[in-house]
């Protein structure tokens, strides 16, 4: 027979029979693999990726912590805890009925309802490059405090490099009187008594050495030590003397917060604070301390201002006592009515149940000294007021009602009915 060449005719040899069978044991399981590849969906992880090896979970830097509370706000910290910023503030919504006296000659009684957003607060505060070094800075968005031009309120920065040793720069409250101290949102009353109002230092740019736990004695003795501008918040104007203040607190019964409220919220054991201060003012200008809507002598005047206060709580109960004078050596011959010397005092309890509703009832009288006597710029007054409220959600909520007589110069007395709640978030 002839030869045949052609391949498709050509007679298999065992050399090609044994290449036929390791190829196909090694194309199998590819051909396999991509047949399950084209049957997954497509949220199916590859099985033949290769990624470089992760880092330690201890290399990498963790990342800021964000706590959230009620009534204490938003507060956000870095990583290493040595910057945090929080963020809170209040809104107190508030109905008002006032009713003039009967007694002001040719005055109309006829009642007036006012209902407004009494006060608007936000507040901004945290610390930098750790716990020793914080800052504030307090704005007031209603629109009575941006009538007033009172728009910032506090903008300070606090440096604590030792327990008995911090000093804080800035404008802040000048640590005088606790009634005026302690918080708006965190009164008993709705509005502060007609001895803080007239005897009271408030806002002012200056600086102050403190400590809240003087030697390590178990928070139970303070001081603060400050220089101010003398002219008061948000003011700029030059040719002022100075304000120098000291203040000297007492926690017989140990350490607690008797800043925070003048309610007893925590219904705890019993807590005593008392304060002693006293006040120089150099060259004072009246523009600084003078009632709101008054109209403060421009002349410069030598004033001593001297406070004392008592705050006891136990079980619910708070009682509050607080003593102002105002004494000048330039009342003689000066203008009355612009170094207005005299004195007052504030009186007030209050009362928690388990449940958080309160009851509350102040009075404050106010007098004024020999030489202011004759001025209708400030004489004899007296107020008396008591109040109902109920706080909730851990003190983020306070709904209130309560009802003053106040006697205050230069007008008659009024009967004013107040409604309101605060939001404190």
């Amino acid at each position: 027979h002839p030869m045949d060449t052609s391949y498709t005719h050509r007679r298999p040899t065992f050399a090609t029979a044994l290449f036929a069978t390791l190829a196909a044991s090694l194309t199998a399981p590819l051909a396999a693999r991509a047949q399950r590849s084209l049957d997954q969906p497509p949220s199916a992880e590859p099985s033949t990726v290769h990624t470089p090896a992760a880092e330690p979970s201890a290399a990498r830097p963790s990342a800021a912590t964000v706590r959230i509370a009620a009534g204490r706000g938003m507060t956000v910290t870095s990583a290493d805890e040595r910057v945090s910023l929080t963020l809170r503030g209040f809104v107190q919504g508030r109905i008002t009925v006032d009713v003039p006296s009967p007694a002001m000659p040719g005055a109309d009684v006829t009642p007036t309802t006012l209902i407004a957003a009494r006060r608007v607060r936000v507040i901004l505060a945290g610390t930098l490059l750790g716990p020793t070094l914080g800052y504030q800075v307090h704005f007031g968005l209603a629109p009575n405090d941006i009538a007033q031009g009172a728009l910032l309120f506090d903008a300070f920065v606090t440096w604590a490099p030792s327990r008995d040793l911090s000093l804080r720069i800035g404008q802040f409250f000048v640590p005088f009187n606790r009634n005026r101290w302690i918080s708006i949102m965190r009164q008993m009353m709705l509005e502060r008594p007609i001895a803080t109002n007239e005897f009271n230092l408030d806002r002012d740019i200056g600086v102050i050495a403190f400590s809240n736990d003087l030697f390590g004695a178990g928070g139970r003795l303070s001081y603060s030590l400050g220089a101010f501008s003398g002219a008061g918040r948000n003011r700029l104007e030059a040719d002022y003397g100075l304000l120098y203040v000291a203040r000297l607190g007492v926690n017989p019964l140990g350490r607690f917060d008797d800043h925070d409220s003048e309610w007893d919220l925590e219904r705890s054991g019993p807590r005593l604070a008392l304060g002693l201060a006293g006040a120089i003012n150099h060259r004072a200008s009246t523009y600084a301390t003078a009632p709101l809507g008054s109209m403060p002598d421009t002349r410069r005047y030598d004033r001593v201002q001297v406070a004392g206060d008592l705050l006891f709580k136990w079980r619910g109960l708070s009682l509050q006592l607080e003593g102002l004078a105002r004494l000048s050596p330039d009342a003689v011959t000066a203008q009355a009515s612009a170094t207005r010397p005299g004195w007052g005092y504030t009186a007030q309890a209050g009362f928690v149940t388990p449940v958080k509703l309160a009851v509350g009832a102040r009075w404050s009288q106010i007098f004024a000294l020999p030489a202011a006597m004759g001025s209708t710029a400030f004489r004899d007054g007296y107020e008396l007021g008591g109040i109902v409220a109920y706080h909730g959600i851990d003190g983020a909520l306070m709904v209130a009602l309560d009802y003053t007589l106040r006697d205050e110069s230069p007008s008659y007395p009024r009967h004013e009915l107040r409604t309101q709640v605060t939001v404190v978030f």
